[in-house]
């Protein structure tokens, strides 16, 4: 009499090496995008520090702060630092 034994198959992994570049592409990505956002908020705070007579010197008014550093941070590079760079 002969006895067989079979091991199946291993299942694929899901979450294997394969997927790691998905991963830190959609890690980068937010990364990059929160980036843009603290920079943008940092130019909004720093036009809304300046006094009216500041921003006039340089052609802006109180209500074209949001979408002029919006606009910028858009056409902008992300600066390159560190590891995702």
């Amino acid at each position: 009499m002969v006895t067989i034994f079979a091991t199946p198959a291993p299942a694929p992994r899901l979450a294997g090496p394969a997927r790691m570049p998905v991963v830190l592409a959609t890690a980068k990505r937010a990364w990059i995008a929160y980036l843009n956002w603290r920079i943008e908020r940092a130019a909004i705070d720093q036009l809304f520090a300046m006094r009216d007579r500041e921003l006039k010197d340089i052609g802006l008014i109180r209500s074209e702060i949001a979408d002029l550093a919006k606009l910028n941070a858009a056409t902008d590079p992300p600066p390159r630092r560190g590891v995702l760079a």
